[in-house]
């Protein structure tokens, strides 16, 4: 074989490899998205679930005429959505930003009222909020981290182009 053979040979080599790991590339990357869209969706069931809990409390309230300060009623209102599917990195904080302030609201404020305090359900319904919270937090972390290694690798030199092409955009992480 001639030298320029080889080297033919050598660069259709290469540029095959190149051209193989960029299909993996893309594949892998589609995986990080469903990942990352599955783990978003747990996030909002948890939202969910504590909004549930909340108004389970709030009945409490209303049966035991516990009432909230002025301050909290107006910032404990739902100003969101119910559609979570739609919902923004930055509105998902303010959700989860309300829902802590009024879970921390419930808690004191039930505390404060003996009978409620008394009260099983009520017992009953502070633990499903704590778990919720735990769960969230861990749903929040094992989020961030797939969002940190999906946006590292769209970055990777390598592949850029691949990301370019497929459309693949820097995800938000949630704080």
């Amino acid at each position: 074989m001639e030298p320029w053979q080889i080297f033919l040979l050598v660069t259709a080599i290469i540029i095959a490899v190149y051209l193989l790991s960029a299909l993996v590339y893309f594949r892998v990357m589609k995986n990080f998205i469903r990942r990352i869209n599955r783990r978003l969706d747990a996030i909002d069931v948890l939202l969910a679930q504590k909004y549930e809990v909340l108004r389970l409390v709030g009945k409490l309230f209303k049966k035991y005429k516990v009432v909230l300060p002025a301050e909290f009623e107006e910032d404990l209102a739902p100003h969101f959505d119910e559609r979570l599917k739609e919902v923004t990195g930055t509105e998902r904080t303010t959700i989860r930003s309300y829902l802590l302030k009024a879970t921390q609201a419930v808690l004191f404020y039930g505390e404060q009222s003996k009978k409620l305090a008394a009260d099983s359900e009520f017992i009953g319904l502070k633990k499903p909020l704590v778990e919720v919270d735990d769960d969230y937090r861990k749903a929040v972390a094992n989020y961030n981290a797939d969002v940190l290694g999906y946006n590292y690798w769209i970055h990777v030199f390598l592949w850029r182009w691949v990301a370019r092409l497929a459309r693949f955009h820097v995800k938000d992480v949630i704080a």
